[in-house]
């Protein structure tokens, strides 16, 4: 018996265990496998099982449980394929090509012809370039520069989602939790991301319901402290004194996956409200200074107790990060009291603004990165090993909470003179990380951050820098070659692009990424740092180095001590934006850079 002979039934039933590609080919092979292949089943099955990710705009996953012919699965399986090709090829033009590359990863990250919106579809074929094998010749680059396309993605959703809290007016809303998840997503170079934050409550509500059925009978007030009741006793307990600061501490996300589920109190709280929400509970974060305790209000008909009433809803105060769990009204007006901030109790006793909430989380990241900067001491993953920075140590990366925590502020500002006035106190901070660490988001800082200061100074100053990056960007860089006949000067260049090397006197690690036959600098620079006090003097060849804690210098020869042992993995991620790979055989990283330094 041939397959086309069996009932279609059992044909879609064996169709269905085909990869994509068999199942397309398989079709080619008769008119009655080509109609039943063309089943939409079969194609809403591919998009469900073959992609996790999707962007908002295709309304997955609430459309898998849609009517099946609503959508035509096979169209939109194909047109997520030629993306997946799309971003592959671009990919390939972005590794080897070292112009033009913020054009090439708004390309790759666009969804409409002007660049101005960003595809979540594209992180499937993101992630599986960061994974790159070492077996690939540009495994480095590759992984480099997805790594950056995918951050750019994941900070162009935050951002927009902290725009729609301002177009909301940052009032008290449902949207919150995906507020504060946003600031994961500046943190997150892998699978996690606004969703993934969203399942975790989710699971968590489940779990509090499968473990108390009785939840739906209980009152307002019982039900409130069975909720953080049940999450004490799973680990949601917050920080202790001596790790209070710590930057993990900061992030919703982070703590949800985190197994001791460590936390400020303003997470902690904002995991329990938006548990209760689940659960049926009006719940939010109130205003309170100084710590954050959950408001929890009644129903309308009845008071926190169960009882019928037809007065106002009554309120009750959740500390979810120290005992008693209820904190009294009167404890709170009597603390209001002592801290001369009575006169208007009910301003900080309501419920706060969605604005004031990551406000409040931005001021404590940047104090947790001052804190980690000033004193940090997170242990060397090898203490034989002094090589890794601290940046590497640190989980989540402490520039990136930064830049999390200035874009955030920069942001929930309103328009009035103190709003602006803080704007324009971080928006050098701003410029300055984009500059040294992403030139590649001047698109989101031209559309996001350059009309807020429409007719002040810092436009044009914001303008004129954005216009320096795209200029760097797509200008042929010039060509330095050793076999220069007119200047004898080139045999003085003894180290190559792609070396490793420890500084002679401070000791850190790095790699030549370029070199000048004698020093290029300005004299003040020259005198300032001493040049002429050194042996070979500015008439030495000079190197352009990364150094393994982000940091770019400029060093003299003298100070160039060569080394041929595996470089730190901080350095080999560095290294991506500038190498392929690194060759054990030459003991040598491969430029990526050969057309500016063919020789090397």
């Amino acid at each position: 018996m041939l397959l086309e002979d069996l009932p279609a039934e059992i044909i879609e039933a064996i169709l269905s265990h085909l990869p994509p590609k068999s199942l397309i080919n398989t079709s080619k092979t008769s008119k009655k496998l080509h109609q039943i292949a063309d089943t939409p089943l079969l194609w809403r099955s591919h998009c469900r099982t073959q992609f996790r990710f999707w962007d908002p705009s295709h309304g997955l996953p609430a459309n898998f449980t849609s009517p099946v012919n609503d959508i035509n699965w096979k169209d939109k399986f194909r047109n997520r394929m030629n993306l997946e090709r799309r971003v592959d090829q671009t990919m390939d033009t972005l590794i080897n090509t070292q112009t033009d590359k913020l054009p090439t990863m708004q390309r790759m990250l666009a969804m409409s012809d002007d660049f101005s919106e960003y595809t979540y579809d594209v992180k499937e074929a993101l992630l599986r370039h960061c994974a790159a094998p070492e077996e690939k010749e540009d495994y480095l680059a590759r992984r480099y520069w997805a790594k950056a396309v995918l951050e750019k993605l994941h900070r162009g959703f935050a951002i927009e989602e902290w725009k729609r809290c301002m177009l909301r007016g940052g009032t008290s809303s449902e949207q919150l939790e995906r507020n504060i998840a946003a600031f994961d997503l500046f943190v997150s170079d892998d699978e996690q991301d606004i969703n993934s934050v969203i399942t975790s409550l989710d699971i968590i509500a489940a779990h509090l319901q499968t473990e108390h059925p009785e939840l739906d009978t209980l009152s307002t007030r019982e039900k409130a402290t069975t909720i953080a009741t049940f999450l004490r006793a799973h680990g949601h307990n917050g920080a202790s004194d001596e790790e209070y600061h710590n930057l993990p501490n900061n992030f919703l996300g982070i703590a949800l996956r985190d197994s001791e589920h460590h936390s400020l109190p303003l997470i902690a709280v904002s995991i329990f409200c938006f548990v209760a929400r689940r659960l049926g509970l009006s719940a939010h974060p109130c205003s309170f200074p100084m710590h954050v305790y959950a408001i929890v209000s009644s129903p309308s008909d009845r008071d926190l107790d169960g009882r019928s009433s037809s007065k106002a809803p009554e309120n009750m105060y959740i500390d979810a990060f120290r005992d008693p769990i209820e904190v009294p009204q009167h404890h709170l007006q009597a603390q209001l009291r002592s801290m001369g901030a009575s006169a208007y109790p009910e301003e900080f006793l309501s419920k706060a603004k969605d604005t004031e909430i990551i406000i409040r989380s931005s001021r404590n990241m940047m104090h947790s990165v001052q804190t980690l900067q000033m004193h940090g001491n997170i242990p060397l993953p090898n203490p034989n090993d002094l090589r890794t920075p601290l940046w590497y140590r640190q989980k989540p990366d402490f520039d990136k909470a930064f830049y999390a925590s200035l874009w955030s502020t920069m942001l929930m500002q309103t328009h009035h003179s103190t709003g602006m006035s803080r704007r324009r106190h971080y928006l050098p901070f701003l410029l300055e990380y984009v500059q040294q660490h992403c030139p590649w988001d001047a698109d989101l800082v031209e559309k996001h951050i350059t009309p807020m200061f429409n007719r002040y100074p810092e436009e044009f100053e914001t303008i004129r820098i954005l216009g320096l990056l795209r200029e760097k960007d797509w200008a042929q860089p010039k060509v330095r070659t050793r076999s220069d006949e007119l200047d004898g000067r080139a045999g003085n260049v003894q180290f190559k692009v792609g070396q490793v090397f420890r500084h002679r006197r401070y000791g850190y690690e790095g790699v030549v990424v370029g070199w000048d036959k004698i020093c290029g600098a300005s004299d003040a620079w020259i005198e300032s740092m001493g040049v002429d006090r050194l042996s070979g003097g500015r008439a030495q060849s000079f190197y352009h180095v990364l150094v393994n804690e982000k940091s770019t210098r400029y060093v003299a020869q003298e100070n160039i001590r060569p080394v041929e042992d595996e470089p730190s993995e901080a350095l080999k991620q560095l290294a991506g934006r500038y190498f392929r790979r690194w060759d054990r055989e030459v003991k040598r990283f491969v430029s990526n850079i050969k057309d500016e330094y063919p020789d090397d």
